[in-house]
């Protein structure tokens, strides 16, 4: 873990409210997809806010957002050379994958953020991947952030205003009538989450999960972002920001979104 203070390189809007940041910030040691960081935006703002790494590259940060409540839109308005406080990396990222594996991306909305970096790396081992990418609409779609590559890409909206008309869960499920990834990793709604984790089990398939409940030290002090996770003897809560935000999704109570939290 490392803590930097790191100028801002840019802040670009993508609509529907939401912003890929960069700043400059080598951070030791480098992190890995799934890893998060805790950003220190405001010193009227006595709590950091954690932000999935979304890219690292040649000591470049950079995180998607949503501006959500006070903190991210404070991080909105940061210009080029406006300085924050990094704190990372935090928390249990994805496995590492060996690059011929069949690897499944799944993701919701501003949930595509953790899988940023994984398809990054995925592209870059020049391994056999499919990123499936669904949301409301084609504005809440973050196309321009998507790495460049061969990879495969499939699309959803709730709309119909880009790729089919239906939830991408259902293109998953009618993917897997036809093909067989290695894993699958999904990082979205926790409705979405919790169906890919059913149809991963269904299949006898791995299954891998970045959980996005709200955090406070982000450093497993305060215990204020457990989730219900399932032990040998029943069932136990973990904290998301130490011992996730990864997880085995065969290792998540999936009952409903409260009940996990």
């Amino acid at each position: 873990m490392d803590m930097r203070q790191s100028p801002v390189v840019v802040n670009t809007p993508l609509g529907e409210n939401s912003f890929f940041l960069e700043m400059r910030c080598a951070l030791s040691p480098a992190p890995v997809p799934g890893q998060f960081v805790e950003l220190a935006i405001d010193p009227c703002l006595f709590l950091r806010r954690p932000f999935s790494v979304s890219s690292y590259r040649r000591g470049t940060l950079g995180i998607l957002y949503r501006v959500v409540g006070r903190g991210t839109h404070l991080l909105s308005q940061k210009k080029k050379g406006d300085i924050l406080g990094v704190l990372g990396p935090l928390g249990r990222g994805f496995p590492s994958f060996p690059a011929a594996s069949r690897v499944w991306l799944v993701a919701g909305g501003t949930g595509i953020a953790p899988l940023l970096f994984l398809l990054s790396r995925r592209k870059a081992a020049s391994g056999d991947t499919t990123l499936f990418y669904g949301a409301l609409t084609d504005r809440a779609l973050f196309r321009k952030v998507l790495p460049a590559g061969n990879y495969r890409k499939v699309f959803s909206t709730d709309d119909g205003s880009c790729g089919e008309k239906c939830r991408i869960t259902s293109l998953v499920r009618r993917h897997l009538e036809q093909e067989r990834p290695d894993v699958l990793c999904a990082s979205g709604p926790f409705e979405m989450m919790k169906e890919v984790a059913c149809l991963a089990d269904a299949c006898g398939l791995p299954c891998y999960v970045s959980l996005e409940n709200r955090m406070g030290c982000g450093m497993g002090l305060c215990f204020g972002c457990v989730a219900k996770v399932k032990t040998d003897t029943g069932w136990d809560y973990e904290r998301v920001c130490t011992e996730g935000p990864v997880f085995p999704a065969e290792r998540v109570v999936w009952e409903d979104e409260d009940s996990a939290r």
